[in-house]
């Protein structure tokens, strides 16, 4: 599992360097007026949820298969929620920039939660592969 994650975190990696660079690109010639200096820090926040979720739902397929969908939900639940609150604390501080901060939330949500469930749905692949391979192996030494 801990390989799998190790993928994981590469490929966000790549990922986040995309997001990163093409969002500079835009801010820089396309919507310069609209840029705000929070704009890193919310990528950065969005970076460690992806993250730290998608280690929950890996460690929760990997323990026990039949909870992963609960599990899943739980932790979409908890994203919104966070996401959410982090808007109305955004919406409090900076009433006059909330509606741009909320399509950026809302853009870099759709973004994250797209590319994780594409790795998320690879990784369990790979997970349930290995938990066959296990069994089969187990299932023939029995039968020596």
């Amino acid at each position: 599992m801990e390989q799998i994650f190790k993928h994981f975190l590469l490929k966000m990696l790549i990922f986040t360097t995309i997001i990163i660079a093409i969002s500079f690109a835009v801010f820089y010639f396309l919507i310069s007026k609209y840029y705000f200096p929070f704009f890193p820090i919310l990528v950065g926040i969005f970076v460690f949820v992806s993250v730290s979720t998608h280690r929950f739902l890996l460690k929760s397929a990997y323990n026990n298969p039949r909870r992963f969908t609960n599990s899943f939900m739980l932790s979409v639940m908890f994203k919104l929620f966070f996401y959410l609150i982090l808007s109305a604390i955004y919406f409090y501080i900076n009433p006059e920039s909330a509606k741009i901060f909320i399509i950026f939330v809302v853009t870099l949500y759709v973004l994250f939660s797209s590319y994780e469930i594409y790795l998320l749905l690879q990784d369990l692949k790979q997970i349930d592969t290995n938990q066959k391979t296990i069994q089969k192996t187990f299932s023939d030494e029995s039968k020596n």
